[in-house]
């Protein structure tokens, strides 16, 4: 009873900016972030996992609605599953990006590369050269070098959603092999 008061009386500072609110709700966390984090197979991108992670949790708590603090628990959970799920198909997409860019520029993965992948490298390649200059660049600097989106946005000095939408294009466009 004294630990819901407790977190009732914090969600409600926390609400407000009050940073030692927030930071007593991120420790009181710190086991379910761990355990969402621990789920990234690469240890080296546990710990910026876990960052987001934190980054999800303080975000539950501006958006979460009411100050009845029994439900919180939940909310937080629910969130950093989603924020989780969204994170692991986002760096599985990025690799697979990755995978079929350097293909298409000649690398090669091992020696072992199996048979279906060298008849495909030949189709991928003629699919990167249908791209124009100005995408092969912002593929490749997406994909490969994996330079950040606001980064990439300064240097094409275009809105995030028009770069993007630009990108899943090019993209698409490798697909359909136009």
């Amino acid at each position: 009873m004294e630990k819901e008061r407790k977190l009732e009386e914090w969600l409600l500072l926390a609400k407000q900016g009050d940073q030692e609110a927030q930071l007593a709700i991120v420790t009181a966390f710190r086991p379910l972030v761990r355990k969402l984090a621990a789920q990234e197979r690469d240890y080296s991108r546990r710990t910026d996992l876990a960052s987001q992670l934190v980054l999800g949790l303080l975000e539950a708590i501006r958006k979460y609605p009411g100050e009845d603090a029994r439900k919180f628990p939940g909310f937080v959970k629910t969130h950093l599953t989603y924020l989780l799920s969204h994170y692991i198909r986002k760096e599985a997409r990025q690799k697979r990006i990755q995978e079929k860019v350097q293909v298409m520029e000649g690398g090669r993965s091992s020696y072992q590369e199996d048979f279906l992948r060298g008849i495909q490298a030949e189709e991928i390649r003629r699919a990167f050269r249908q791209l124009t200059p100005k995408e092969r660049l912002l593929v490749r600097q997406a994909a490969i070098q994996q330079i950040p989106w606001k980064k990439l946005q300064e240097a094409y000095q275009c809105p995030l959603s028009t770069l993007y939408g630009r990108y899943r294009k090019a993209l698409e466009k490798m697909k359909r092999g136009e």
